[in-house]
């Protein structure tokens, strides 16, 4: 199982380095929205802002905890490709029918999806191994 762990470290470990940068955005989205060209920068506090860079945040310590012990915190691998999947679907949404958020944060969303395949191949070759130590 350690080996597992080690193969898919560096996966998880950009994971959550992509997930303090996205949180770092939405921390200062005055500093950064007009950098990466999003719109509209909020001009006062927003909770669902807010909210999202908690949920970025925590989910990047949870990759981070599953770069150290990928068998142990899969769980997380698992949670964390369906909120992938579903935040990508409320976004196309939102994107393309309602136009209330710009190409550029779907594009930061569509990264979310590349993520998901990798991660589903992780847990994909994790149960591989698992079945294997169980039928011996």
């Amino acid at each position: 199982m350690e080996e597992i762990s080690r193969k898919y470290q560096s996966l998880f470990l950009v994971g959550a380095a992509f997930n303090a940068v996205v949180s770092a955005t939405l921390a200062a989205p005055k500093i950064f929205f007009p950098l990466l060209d999003i719109a509209p920068i909020p001009d006062e506090p927003n909770i669902f802002l807010d909210i999202a860079l908690g949920a970025i945040g925590i989910f990047g310590v949870g990759y981070f905890m599953a770069s150290q012990d990928f068998p142990r915190h899969s769980n997380l691998i698992e949670l964390a490709v369906v909120s992938k999947l579903g935040v990508n679907a409320v976004g196309a949404v939102h994107v393309f029918y309602h136009q209330t958020i710009s190409w550029q944060v779907f594009f930061v969303l569509f990264w979310d999806l590349f993520f998901a395949a990798l991660f589903i191949q992780a847990l994909l070759d994790l149960y591989a191994v698992e079945k294997k130590v169980k039928a011996n």
